[in-house]
């Protein structure tokens, strides 16, 4: 028999409302008080069987004496440890309702406008209290918190049937500040009723959410570990009695195109017949209206004020309506789509072979008066450096450097012998020299040569098992012998094996040193496998070892423009003669290691400015759209940079920089390219020349995948609420798993945390905080999107951003003008606060609702059985 759960439960006079306990039957403490029981039980017993035997010696029948005192007390020691067996804990002892209900209801006059929406929430909460009580079998307390601007406590732990009656009349006190919202204050007074008694407490919030004192974000930041069990139930206001009812722009439009945009107005019951004036201001600046003012006779109205638009991305109109007393504004945000604006300087004819559908090309000299920021790209095709002003470089570098300007540097046809400078070197040790691809200045020489690739391609065939493997590892070891930690090497045998890229710092060249010491010998002799894992990895300076014992294959593969050092094994002349005549170095391996400094480790000084001959391009780097093979008349010769990508060498065995690419300044920066030729009749009047120009163009404009982003915005005042949409032209699957965005404006980085709305569909939503000090007006800014997973677009697109200031003053969060309701803000608020939102809970469900403070008893009652079997011991002279 369960003795804790027949003196709780069972028991009559342990009534509920006195005297509440639960018994668990859990933990070490009742499994004590269960051994404890089985020892006093059995003393029990024992005294027992010897009292009935010491009386019936004595008297020859069983009699009561002084003995039994002591075993009845052992007795009730051990009914208490029965009841401590059981594991009671103590759960109230309060003569009110153990579970505590706090309804907070908005009586703020937005969260009125819906009264049958609003009567059903309240019926809801009745609905509730009856289930809470009928299947937990006890009443509860209910408090009710009235709030607008101001908060006031209705009913303070009143049964439910009170509250019920209060819901159900459902008036505001009479010292209830009605002219605004303010949810942080009727909180706050929550929290303090909740602190009153230690029950069990949730909280049941009836409102709008359309806050006027503080956003709903920062309140759910503010409540965040201070209150529990918030379970919101929303309420939608209905139009706005006043001010600006709705104002309206399509989120997206043509450039130059002048949209409407849409009002609608209301003057409010307090001013039926008023006049009002009216600016409309675009990005910040006011712009001219016939019709200034407007007279109302009570009734909406609806304007529609056309605003002409210019120039690309986010951009914004401004309607501001005042009176004598009142002033109302919003603002609304637009997405301004356009062609990629190109602007050439200088010989850039190629550029009207684009197409004029997605790109829209300007012309001008240097010398004009130049706006670089109307542009997405600027092209200077053979301009020497002296013929561009100081005011359009700096332009140009301010453009590229925090803008997000594309700068494509065209060097032109080649001119005067081979040792005359070219328009690419002219640029040596100017403004713009940091910002290009290749180092101007082909005679530059590199005191510290920078980090260094090496590739060493190993025949590891069978032919090579007689000294030729001895005689290339130790040619390795000689190669790691010229490495700087600051070095990688990659070893590829004619298997396809391959080391992987480690650098030149002790603990690597061991490891590079364990690798070669493990060559099979057993691969075929086919330098192509090799040669194309090379070509996988090969960047800018790369140094390539061939090392082989002659006997292979797939020569033909090396004549495709690699540049490499090639050692053979053997002891006569080279068995292939046309490897080691293709080689910018070659040797025999006898076993002596290598015999010679390889020169890309010391570069040497060039007396050469461009090579004059006909090219066929190489693809280095492939980029998708860009062609090889287009013939080119000659190549302006130049270094690339160490954080440059190239896309087309020439072919030889020179391997010369042709079109090369880099990413210049940090986040917002712009993409600058370097075409070291001119672009011909082979490019321009081919389609696959014209695929390429256009590519080139497109992958340094700084916004270059124009219809990818759906981008809606709405004005909170201090802050702005973004949604962005990523589209694919497509194949609707190739979508980013995340999307980074980062406000850039000219002193600073804005860092928008976005979140997916649902996983998968590729719709995040972030906010953004308006910097400012209550000013009109607007700042130029980028807004850079970065995607990230497997489909996700690889080059970041940096998008135009008119950013308002902050301005709480300029849109009107009065509560007359409040509507709608803030779904996003009250969810966050309720699940910040452990709960829910439109949706109470169940009585059984864990986690939520009612759980009331538990506190361990069975110590008491073990203690009382110490005690009472204490006394029995000293009763029986502690003898048994």
């Amino acid at each position: 028999m369960n003795f804790c759960k027949l003196m709780f439960a069972k028991n009559p006079l342990m009534s509920p409302t006195n005297w509440q306990a639960q018994c668990t039957e859990q933990g070490l403490a009742p499994e004590l008080a269960t051994l404890g029981l089985l020892l006093v039980a059995v003393t029990i017993i024992i005294w027992s069987i010897r009292l009935a035997n010491s009386s019936y010696r004595q008297t020859g029948k069983p009699s009561i004496n002084m003995g039994v005192f002591p075993a009845l007390a052992a007795l009730i020691a051990a009914g208490l440890l029965a009841i401590a067996a059981g594991g009671p804990e103590y759960v109230s002892s309060s003569q009110d309702a153990s579970n505590h209900v706090i309804v907070v209801v908005d009586q703020s006059e937005s969260a009125r406008r819906q009264p049958q929406e609003r009567t059903a929430r309240l019926k809801e909460v009745s609905a509730f209290f009856e289930n809470v009580e009928r299947q937990n079998k006890q009443q509860i307390s209910v408090s009710v918190i009235n709030f607008a601007a101001s908060a006031t406590v209705r009913l303070n732990r009143s049964s439910a049937r009170a509250a019920n009656k209060l819901l159900k009349i459902d008036k505001p006190s009479e010292a209830l500040n009605l002219n605004g919202s303010d949810l942080q204050t009727a909180l706050d007074e929550a929290q303090k009723l909740a602190e009153e008694e230690n029950d069990a407490d949730m909280i049941i919030l009836i409102s709008d959410g359309n806050d006027t004192v503080i956003d709903l974000d920062d309140l759910a930041s503010n409540v965040a570990g201070k209150i529990a069990n918030v379970f919101v139930l929303s309420i939608s206001a209905g139009p706005p009695l006043e001010g600006i009812v709705s104002s309206y722009l399509p989120s997206s439009i043509e450039t130059n195109t002048k949209p409407n945009l849409r009002i609608v107005f209301d003057p409010g019951e307090t001013n039926p017949q008023s006049n009002w004036d009216i600016s409309l201001g675009k990005n910040g600046t006011e712009i001219p209206l016939e019709q200034k003012s407007l007279e109302m006779d009570g009734s909406l109205e609806s304007l529609k004020l056309p605003i002409p638009f210019e120039g690309r991305g986010v951009q914004f109109a401004e309607i501001v309506m005042s009176s004598d007393e009142k002033r109302y504004a919003q603002r609304a945000f637009t997405l301004v789509e356009s062609r990629i604006r190109v602007l050439g300087i200088g010989q850039a004819g190629f550029l009207s072979s684009l197409s004029e559908v997605e790109f829209e090309i300007e012309y001008a000299s240097p010398n004009a008066p130049i706006d670089t920021s109307k542009y997405d790209v600027v092209v200077l095709g053979s301009v020497y450096a002296h013929q561009i002003p100081k005011t359009l470089s700096d332009r140009i570098v301010k453009g590229v450097s925090q803008g997000g300007l594309g700068l494509l540097v065209v060097n032109g046809p080649m001119q005067g012998t081979i040792e005359s400078p070219t328009v690419i070197q002219s640029y040596d040790k100017t403004a713009i020299d940091p910002l290009l691809p290749v180092s101007p200045d082909p005679k530059f020489l590199i005191e510290e040569a920078p980090p260094r690739d090496i590739m060493v391609l190993v025949d590891t065939s069978g032919s090579m098992t007689n000294g030729g493997l001895a005689a290339a590892r130790k040619a390795i070891v000689d190669v790691l012998g010229y490495m700087r930690p600051i070095d990688q090497i990659q070893i590829i045998t004619f298997g396809g094996a391959v080391s992987g890229r480690l650098s030149g710092d002790a603990a690597d060249q061991e490891k590079v040193k364990r690798f070669i010491n493990n060559f099979s010998g057993n691969d075929q002799s086919n330098v192509k496998v090799a040669f194309e894992k090379a070509a996988q990895v090969v960047g800018n300076y790369t140094s390539v070892f061939l090392i082989t014992d002659g006997e292979v294959n797939g020569v033909e593969y090396v004549r495709k423009g690699f540049s490499f050092y090639y050692l053979e094994y053997g002891r006569g002349g080279f068995r292939n003669r046309a490897l080691a005549d293709l080689a910018s170095k070659s040797q025999l391996l006898t076993g002596a290691g290598l015999d010679f400094t390889p020169d890309s480790f010391n570069p040497e000084e060039k007396t050469e400015f461009f090579a004059p001959d006909t090219i066929s391009p190489v693809t280095v780097t492939p980029m998708k759209g860009i062609i090889p093979g287009i013939r080119t008349s000659g190549v302006a010769l130049s270094y690339p940079r160490v954080d440059a990508v190239r896309a087309l060498i020439s072919d030889g065995d020179a391997a010369e920089p042709l079109l090369v690419f880099r990413k210049a300044g940090g986040l917002g920066g712009g993409q600058t390219a370097a075409f070291l030729s001119s672009f011909d009749g082979a490019w321009t009047r081919t389609q696959e020349g014209r695929n390429s120009i256009k590519t080139i163009l497109t992958n340094i404009s700084k916004w270059s995948e124009r219809e990818r982003y759906s981008i809606e915005i709405e004005d909170l005042g201090a802050e702005l609420e973004m949604q962005i949409s990523v589209v694919s032209q497509i194949d609707s699957s190739k979508l980013p798993d995340e999307l980074l965005a980062t406000l850039v404006l000219a002193d600073r980085s804005i860092g928008i945390p976005l979140r997916e709305v649902n996983p998968g569909d590729s719709l995040f939503t972030g906010r953004i905080k308006l910097p400012g000090n209550n000013e009109v007006g607007a700042r130029a800014a980028l807004l850079v999107l970065q995607e990230s997973g497997a489909e996700a677009l690889q080059q970041s697109q940096s998008i135009p951003f008119m950013v308002p200031n902050k301005s709480l003053d300029v849109v009107d969060r009065g509560e007359a003008s409040s509507f709608g309701v803030d779904i996003k803000g009250l969810e966050k608020l309720a699940l910040i606060a452990g709960g829910a939102i439109d949706k109470l809970p169940t009585i059984d469900e864990k986690g939520i609702g009612f759980e009331v403070p538990q506190w361990p008893i069975h110590g008491i009652f073990m203690t009382l059985a110490a005690f009472l079997f204490g006394l029995a011991l000293l009763g029986k002279g502690v003898r048994l």
